[in-house]
């Protein structure tokens, strides 16, 4: 009898201790949730292989803001981009609770605190690249002791920042393979503007594989360099001149140029260079054209000539 009383005092020993594990459990789930994070799927935890190096980093992130008593209680809103893997991380102060944002950039071997912000009223105290839009908090008073970016001045700084070279290589090419069928880029050059210290110009060499009529293959790449040269121009404020050619292998290897230029918003029937009367006319969507800073400037040319016109801006 004394032995069964034993064996039915531990089984309820040890159901209430699994009680108790499945209580503490689903109250950090409950916590992670209620802040509106999406907890770690078992895939995104297998991809994390553990959190020991995300703790390590959020702990150096709260000596930041002076958090010295704290403690993680969920992970999640996994993501992965261009830059690399995020885990937003809620944790406990004691007097509040705190999300921190955690980077771990491609091929980088430790995670970092991008920032940490209050849950409840979001306040953000900590910000990696002193530059957010949102107003930085003192952690002990709570008071605004930085004013947070104006967000267009904010975007022209991440504009002049991304405005190099590699990058208007890079995104040529990308744009071209994203966005126009059975074209190909051939070579891309970005040369110094002789005419402005800071500016530059493009030159783009494409082949076009579709087999059309030499007005519908007018038409289209036309069409295609327009796009092009206006997303250089709202990409890349360094970007005065753009040059699009294209060799088209089953009319003959014939070639079709386009030049853009930064203008004062003037049609300048000079850069359209030779060509039928029909060409030199300005048709209707080419008037279109002229409200973006970038306007037509094209010429059907056959010959290898060709030569830039800087008109100023």
């Amino acid at each position: 009898m004394v032995k069964r009383n034993l064996t039915v005092s531990r089984t309820i020993m040890f159901g209430l201790l699994l009680c108790l594990i499945a209580v503490s459990l689903c109250g950090c789930g409950n916590k992670t949730k209620k802040y509106g994070i999406e907890s770690l799927n078992d895939e995104q935890k297998r991809t994390l292989g553990g959190t020991d190096s995300i703790d390590e980093a959020v702990a150096e992130g709260m000596r930041e803001v002076g958090a010295n008593s704290f403690e993680v209680v969920g992970y999640g809103n996994y993501e992965k981009n261009y830059v690399g893997e995020y885990v937003d991380v809620v944790v406990d102060a004691k007097d509040r609770v705190l999300i921190a944002r955690m980077l771990l950039k491609d091929n980088d071997a430790e995670w970092v605190t991008e920032d940490i912000r209050n849950a409840e009223n979001h306040h953000l105290y900590y910000d990696r690249s002193g530059n957010s839009i949102s107003d930085v908090y003192d952690y002990d008073t709570d008071e605004v002791v930085k004013s947070g970016e104006n967000p267009q001045e904010l975007l022209d700084k991440m504009k002049e920042a991304t405005d190099t070279p590699e990058n208007i290589l890079y995104e040529v090419r990308s744009h071209v393979s994203n966005n126009y069928e059975d074209s190909v880029v051939d070579d891309v050059a970005v040369n110094d503007d002789v005419h402005d210290k800071k500016g530059r110009v493009v030159l783009v060499n494409l082949t076009w594989n579709r087999n059309n009529s030499e007005a519908t293959t007018k038409d289209m790449l036309s069409r295609y360099s327009d796009d092009l040269a206006a997303h250089l121009n709202d990409s890349f404020s360094s970007v005065n001149e753009v040059a699009v050619f294209w060799t088209v292998p089953y009319l003959n290897d014939k070639t079709f140029k386009y030049q853009y230029s930064r203008t004062d918003m003037k049609f300048d029937g000079d850069e359209r260079g030779e060509g039928s009367s029909d060409d030199r006319r300005p048709r209707e969507n080419e008037r279109k054209r002229r409200k973006h800073p970038f306007f037509l400037s094209k010429t059907f040319r056959n010959d290898a000539e060709f030569f830039f016109r800087h008109n100023g801006r």
